[in-house]
């Protein structure tokens, strides 16, 4: 070489060896290599014939990938470098937009390269949408590394995140093709992973749903052991556990496909019978099992067997599996030699080496299933493009401890969808032994909206005077409400005349496979428009006269216009001939519409005709409760050594006692109070005097919960003894006593344990109640039931704000929207937690907008003038809001 330095150039020289390989090549790019367009800012796959390269000498394990702008003159951009040379690799198009375009792909560190055969056409870039991907799925799964693929989204970037199933904690990588593969994974492990895509514009999708995998366990390579000659000597059989081979000479056989389970700590036999085809010699024997299973068989405590040379037949001996054994699968070795002991990795001249697998579980008897316990709700409600995010679950065994990393998920919710999904969580502890599988519910429903075109004018009555008037009857029961004049046609049973006027509704319940049993009927409301009233009650004459069994009937709401309904008032069984009155405090719907329906199921008899009449729907709560009593909360009573503010009835059988430590009869009632010293409980003792049959009541004070937006009775009891124990049961009343509806109630034997119960007393906000414990006895003195800390809790509404709720973590929630009307460009929204999601939908039912409050405040200037609902998604709820902008 000259150079032309100008004053006196030099010369210089050197010398290089190539060596060209006739086995590989050749080495050739096929893709791209015709005049394809490929859009700026999309993820296109670079391929081309590996023809060798990867060995043979050459052993160019990574290639190089460069892009020529100038028809292949020059290659200045830089795609990718120390990439694997398999022949394929996704490459991001650069924005060098043209039709002068050629790929090289060269050998990493090597001279050898090939370039695309034509230009081909770089194009503008593709607008990037956010969307979720879809195909997301795993391959290449081994020991610690997994492939994960997906379908492009145009332009987008990516997140791919994955974690142990069961965890919180997600691992995320950037990535910018359509496949990633993760290592650094732990073996025998189930994941799950989630991609979303990414623009450059700052948007991104959801994530998807999650897709899982199982790493498999790590693949050992075990020396060779091997005789030479078996023409004299073999090992012939092989009884280990479950294990009892029977096999002919072979110099080495890999019998792994057999296996058996050894526990942990137990005394395990072993017989090994050789077999001589004609002069018996003296045989040595070894047993070895790869305990930690680390590949060998050279660890402590690894050969659990030996013989000196002998010619009894068969040989037996016994091994304990130690308690540091790892649990699973692991090789196990046998090996016989003629008159010298064998070595668990060599080659000899006379005898056989035989292979198996033992499966090393915890202790001898363990035969108790894993319990899987849920993270989170075991019921999840989400919308419609809610992103849902596994919780998992926990599992524990009563030898293995902790196993949650062991449990696998299946299933797959699709947000996207409206429906009904299920994600199962199963596992299994090393012994075998599988737990009841789990299961996750979660339901994702489209935006509902309240009835409309209701009832906006209160007073509202309906006498059935007209036919069922603005009622309507269901076409989803089986029967239907009828209106009736007079009594029923059947005896026995509906009642004689109406409450007010000539007519009532009923159902007839007569004709076995027709009216009973079992038989629906419902009838459902008109819409009420609640919106501008600040209180209402819906109450109704019913009549309820027939045979014990005569079945239920419920009043049910709806504020998603028939979507979902939810009971706010139940009756069942007989309840006399004349009619009975209900009063429900609708309190919790006001400032929005509600519908509402009688619902209806027959027993097992014909004799079970209910009726209604005198429904009406006013402004105002309930009256007429007690008077006096408690009104500062929360409320509190342990019974320390005193009934309190409680009182005994006198229309009862026997009386509730105070007690501490255990009851007088044994096998029954509570050894101890939950808290305090003291609790009451019912003595069951004594035939005809404590049971069986026996009533005991005791009552609460008065509560009085008006300016209450939210009220819970919370209680500890204990129903400890016999199968027949018989029943309790918290009644409310709201009449000063005359009527009791039951709250909750619990039959028979609940164990030798403290239970704690919460009842909501939302239908009774506002009002004055009372409370009381029913016992009813069974048929055994052993059936002591008793009663302790009593707490009644209650939060208040404050004017001009939303009623605070307990959120899932046990605080208040509270949230307000203002000025209402709006007559500016700012909605304000006053909420005690951070980042709600909210949609806005327009008086049609259009979604408006839909996003996260995190400033507090709605930019609400570019909406045009008129009524708007503003849907706020809370702990699995849904806050409804309505405002005006002028």
């Amino acid at each position: 070489m000259r150079d032309n330095k100008a004053g006196g150039a030099n010369n210089n020289s050197d010398d290089m060896a190539i060596t060209v390989n006739g086995t590989a090549g050749p080495f050739v790019v096929n893709t791209p290599n015709t005049n394809v367009t490929w859009n700026a800012g999309t993820t296109q796959s670079v391929t081309w014939n590996v023809a060798g390269t990867t060995g043979n000498g050459i052993n160019a394990a990574n290639v190089d990938i460069f892009l020529s702008i100038d028809g292949g003159n020059t290659y200045p951009i830089t795609l990718a470098t120390g990439v694997a040379n398999d022949g394929s690799q996704n490459i991001v198009v650069p924005n060098n937009q043209g039709n002068q375009n050629r790929i090289m792909v060269k050998g990493s560190n090597n001279i050898f390269f090939d370039i695309s055969n034509s230009n081909f056409t770089i194009g503008t870039p593709v607008t990037c949408v956010a969307n979720v991907p879809v195909g997301l799925a795993a391959s290449n799964i081994g020991a610690s590394t997994a492939t994960l693929s997906w379908t492009a989204v145009p332009a987008a970037t990516y997140d791919l995140r994955y974690r142990k199933c069961g965890t919180t904690t997600w691992t995320t990588n950037v990535v910018t093709g359509t496949s990633s593969t993760v290592s650094g994974l732990t073996t025998l492990t189930t994941y799950e992973a989630q991609v979303r895509s990414k623009c450059s514009s700052g948007s991104n999708s959801a994530y998807s749903a999650s897709v899982s995998f199982t790493t498999t366990d790590v693949q050992l390579n075990y020396c060779t052991s091997a005789s030479s000659n078996v023409n004299d000597e073999y090992i012939s059989r092989v009884q280990l556990g479950t294990i009892n081979n029977i096999y002919g000479a072979q110099f080495y056989s890999d019998f792994t496909a057999q296996s058996t389970n050894l526990a942990k700590g137990s005394a395990t036999a072993i017989t090994i019978t050789p077999t001589w085809t004609g002069t018996v010699y003296n045989e040595a024997y070894a047993v070895w099992i790869d305990y930690n299973k680390d590949g060998d068989f050279t660890d402590a405590g690894e050969q659990v067997f030996s013989q000196a040379p002998t010619q009894a037949t068969p040989v037996s001996g016994t091994f304990t599996v130690p308690n540091t054994a790892t649990n699973g699968t692991t090789r196990l070795r046998v090996a016989m030699k003629y008159n010298a002991a064998p070595t668990s990795c060599e080659s000899f001249q006379y005898g056989e080496v035989e292979d198996y697998t033992v499966n090393i579980q915890a202790g001898a008897g363990d035969t108790t299933a894993p319990v899987i316990t849920l993270i989170g709700n075991g019921t999840i409600n989400l919308l419609v493009g809610d992103t849902y995010n596994e919780q998992g679950a926990t599992a524990t065994d009563n030898v293995d401890g902790n196993i949650t990393s062991s449990i696998v998920i299946t299933g797959n919710v699709d947000t996207s969808v409206a429906g009904t999904y299920t994600i199962t969580y199963n596992v299994s502890d090393a012994a075998g032994n599988a737990a009841t599988p789990v299961i996750r519910t979660i339901n994702v429903t489209q935006v509902s909206y309240g009835c409309t075109s209701g009832i906006t004018s209160f007073p509202y009555n309906q006498g059935f005077e007209s036919g069922i008037g603005d009622w309507t009857q269901s076409t989803t029961d089986t029967i239907d409400w009828t209106v009736n004049a007079n009594g029923t046609p059947s005896t026995g049973t509906g009642p004689s005349s109406a409450f007010e006027g000539v007519n009532y509704v009923y159902v007839e319940a007569s004709v076995q496979g027709t009216g009973y049993p079992n038989a629906r009927a419902i009838l459902n409301s008109p819409c009420f428009d609640l919106s501008a009233v600040s209180e209402a009650t819906f109450s109704f004459k019913y009549h309820m006269y027939g045979a014990t069994d005569m079945g239920s009937i419920a009043l049910e709401a709806s504020t998603d216009n028939g979507g979902t309904w939810a009971s706010i008032w139940s009756q069942t069984g007989n309840k006399g001939n004349t009619w009975q009155s209900a009063s429900i405090n609708l309190t919790t719907y006001v400032g929005g519409s509600v519908k509402l329906r009688f619902n209806r199921v027959t027993g097992s008899t014909w004799q079970a005709d209910i009726a209604i009449d005198a429904i009406k729907m006013t402004e105002g709560v309930p009256g007429n409760g007690c008077l006096g009593g408690i009104t500062s909360y929360p409320y509190t009573e342990g019974f320390e050594n005193t009934l309190g503010a409680w009182t005994q009835s006198t229309a009862d059988d026997i009386n509730w006692t105070v007690d501490a430590n255990g009851t007088p009869s044994s096998g029954t009632g509570p050894s101890s109070a939950i808290q305090g010293t003291y609790y009451i409980y019912v003595e069951a003792s004594g035939n005809g005097a404590g049971y069986p049959n026996k009533r005991a009541i005791i009552t609460s004070p008065c509560f009085d919960l008006s300016g209450k937006s939210s009220a819970n009775f919370n209680f500890s009891y204990h129903m400890y003894g016999a199968t027949n124990m018989g029943s309790i049961a918290l009644e409310v009343s709201n009449d000063n006593g005359n009527t009791w509806t039951s709250l909750w109630n619990q039959t028979g034997n609940k164990g030798n344990a403290w239970l704690n119960v919460s009842v909501s007393l939302s239908p009774y906000l506002a009002q004055s109640i009372q409370l009381r414990f029913n016992r009813v006895t069974g048929n055994t003195w052993q059936a002591d039931v008793a009663i302790d800390n009593i707490n009644l809790t209650t939060a208040s509404t404050v004017r001009g704000e939303v009623i605070p709720e307990p959120n899932e973590e046990g605080a208040l929630f509270s949230l307000s929207i203002y000025p209402n009307p709006v007559k500016g460009e700012v909605l304000y929204i006053k909420t005690t937690l951070d980042n709600i999601p909210f949609t806005l939908i327009n008086i049609t039912g259009q979604q408006v907008t839909k996003g996260k409050i995190s400033t507090g405040e709605l930019d609400v200037s570019e909406l045009e003038a008129g009524l708007y609902v503003i849907q706020f998604h809370v702990n699995g709820t849904l806050e409804t809001r309505k405002f005006v902008k002028d």
